[in-house]
């Protein structure tokens, strides 16, 4: 993956991995948070290059793929709802996530599910706020999880390129390490 800074090119190397469950008995699981899911974040962002940045960049992620975001199915619905999303931080000339990008899942006149699709690839520092709207019922309402979205810091060093990546939030809910970009709002 390449991304461009301010000057130069900053790339991504070693691709973005996922944390697995290996040593799990020295880890807790965050209450809430399901067993299978808790360890499936991201475990380190390898950048090398970009050149005379001022301030350090921002990464965006793109969202947790296996993660239902249905937090109330409500009832009669008759078909899907659509999906509005606003608000979340991007990274500049980042695209959003639309209704398209999510898979919602209808039965007996209630939201079962609804799973961002595997090969959305819409970046975000913070993520979104999500409602229904449509569909013939009510009361169905989705979110995405608190901490589930991933969160890093780039550091720059003296020579204002960046030195290395902190990972400040691992996120979880990925089966596939997500996409990245990086640059500030």
């Amino acid at each position: 993956m390449l991304f461009r800074s301010k000057s130069g090119q900053a790339v991504v190397t070693g691709g973005l991995p996922i944390n697995n469950d290996q040593n799990v008995g020295a880890l807790s699981v965050p209450a809430g948070i399901p067993a299978n899911m808790a360890f499936s974040g991201v475990g380190f962002v390898s950048l090398t290059g970009g050149a005379n940045y001022t301030v350090a960049p921002q990464i965006g992620f793109s969202g947790p793929t296996a993660l239902n975001l249905v937090t109330n199915t409500g009832s009669g619905y008759t078909s899907a709802p659509t999906i509005t999303v606003t608000g979340g931080t991007q990274p500049a000339g980042a695209t959003a996530l639309t209704s398209a990008d999510f898979t919602i899942t209808v039965a007996n006149g209630k939201v079962v599910s609804v799973y961002i699709t595997g090969a959305t690839a819409r970046v975000y520092i913070t993520p979104p706020t999500l409602a229904f709207s449509g569909g013939g019922g009510t009361g169905a309402t989705l979110a995405f999880p608190a901490n589930c979205w991933p969160a890093a810091t780039c550091n720059i060093g003296s020579n204002r390129q960046i030195t290395s990546v902190t990972v400040t939030n691992s996120g979880y809910g990925y089966v596939q390490a997500p996409s990245a970009a990086i640059g500030n709002a």
